[in-house]
């Protein structure tokens, strides 16, 4: 299997998702440019119609002088992130670890927070619900 990052990279976004939590945009520009994304400013009236014309909050693909892109726009600081096929598979893969990571810290959070409880069975309290 190849490998897209170096163990630094990959421990650093790691090191971030445990402090930050879930992925919002600013995360996802984070886990871009760790992926070798590169952040392009629109300089130009018609850079910045077509950064508006991009849906925000995805990654789209883009053909460009018979060349494959993807681009992630910012339009909120008038820029877009890009990078081709490889810097792609290395976001794809930093998601995948990032998800990864926070179900074990999930799961590190409820074993500790669960702990012994569930060693004395004659505690409970059945309690009945009905969904809605």
């Amino acid at each position: 299997m190849k490998t897209f990052l170096n163990p630094f990279k990959l421990s650093a976004v790691l090191g971030l998702l445990l402090l930050a939590g879930c992925a919002t945009t600013k995360h996802r520009e984070t886990f871009l440019t760790a992926a070798g994304f590169k952040r392009v400013v629109a300089t130009t009236p018609r850079q910045q119609q077509r950064l508006q014309s991009l849906p925000p909050g995805k990654i789209t693909l883009v053909h460009r002088n018979g060349k494959t892109y993807y681009v992630f726009p910012d339009a909120a600081h008038n820029r877009l992130y890009l990078g081709t096929s490889n810097e792609y598979q290395n976001y794809r893969q930093i998601v995948a670890d990032s998800k990864i990571a926070e179900q074990g810290r999930m799961g590190a959070e409820m074993e500790a927070a669960d702990g012994d409880d569930w060693n004395d069975w004659d505690s409970w309290e059945i309690i009945t619900f009905t969904p809605n």
